[in-house]
């Protein structure tokens, strides 16, 4: 939705939610019709001789004002009789912490009554967001990440990340082989980058992702799955499609109505053929920096490892 601003008559992209409310295109313009309509205020009252002598409450200095409601000289006496005293903090404190739990039940019940209507609104937002917008949104997100609260979100994250890994990994695993698939990921990585670089086209990352997830979904049903931190769980991903995969399963058997090559369960190697699979695929890499007929070959097995998103759109 497009709109003329009515200080500088400049045309602005807004969302449809804003459409009736938004009238200038930036802060600058909304600063200035604020103070044009003051003044023109204060002229009037001045003409009419409206000038009233009053006491600031905070420094006891008096003060000259237009303003009936006014009983601070500045912003700052203002700020300074605001100030909340430890007392009513710490009861504020105490009120949030009693009422947290029943509040986050009451939203997770909102959210369940009405999550279609919920998704619905959000897809409208984002499919009306312009590129202006979008890239405001990503810049404000990574500002986030890097502030002192966004570090400590990143750090609680990463520490449930590696207790649930510790939890989920049994004592008969064989540490040297899941040793050996990083490695190999690691290698294949550098070699495909390579690849890219000399064609003039942007670098890939590779993960070691879970193909059953450690806290996942079902594919078909949704339901709740969990798998474990073992070399047979264990397969090279680029990071885009790990990203977006999430914790979603793969399906248990492959889907005939799907012409894309995909990942299904029943089609997996057994556990003591598993790495023999894995070094096949950095084997094929290693012949794809000489000769691209077997870069189609590491494609095809690579492509097994599919983002199972993908097959449901």
């Amino acid at each position: 939705m497009k709109k003329i601003c009515s200080i500088c008559k400049k045309t602005f992209s807004i969302t449809i939610s804003k459409g009736r409310t938004k009238k200038y295109c930036s802060k600058e313009c909304s600063h200035k019709a604020n103070n044009n309509s003051k003044t023109a205020w204060k002229k009037r009252n001045i003409i009419r001789n409206v000038v009233l002598k009053k006491e600031c409450m905070q420094c006891t200095k008096p003060f000259e004002t237009i303003f009936s409601f006014q009983n601070y000289c500045s912003t700052k006496c203002y700020r300074k009789s605001y100030i909340m005293p430890e007392k009513s903090k710490l009861r504020i404190k105490k009120y949030y912490i009693q009422t947290r739990a029943a509040k986050l039940e009451k939203d997770k019940l909102r959210y369940a009554s009405k999550k279609e209507e919920i998704l619905k609104k959000q897809k409208l937002y984002l499919e009306n967001l312009s590129d202006e917008q979008r890239i405001l949104k990503r810049e404000k997100l990574r500002n986030w990440y890097k502030s002192p609260r966004g570090r400590a979100y990143t750090r609680q994250i990463n520490q449930k990340k590696r207790r649930l890994v510790r939890i989920q990994t049994p004592k008969w695993n064989d540490k040297a082989k899941t040793d050996e698939i990083f490695r190999i990921t690691s290698k294949i990585e550098e070699i495909l980058n390579k690849r890219l670089l000399k064609n003039n086209m942007p670098k890939v990352k590779l993960n070691v992702d879970h193909i059953i997830p450690l806290q996942g979904k079902t594919f078909e049903e949704g339901a709740p799955i969990s798998g474990l931190n073992v070399w047979y769980n264990l397969m090279p991903i680029l990071e885009s499609d790990n990203k977006q995969k999430q914790s979603l399963c793969p399906p248990s058997k492959k889907i005939e109505s799907i012409e894309i090559e995909h990942l299904s369960l029943d089609k997996l190697p057994l556990p003591k053929d598993w790495m023999r699979y894995v070094r096949l695929i950095y084997a094929n890499a290693l012949k794809a920096e000489k000769n691209s007929g077997h870069l189609k070959k590491l494609k095809k097995i690579q492509s097994l490892e599919l983002n199972p998103r993908n097959l449901k759109n």
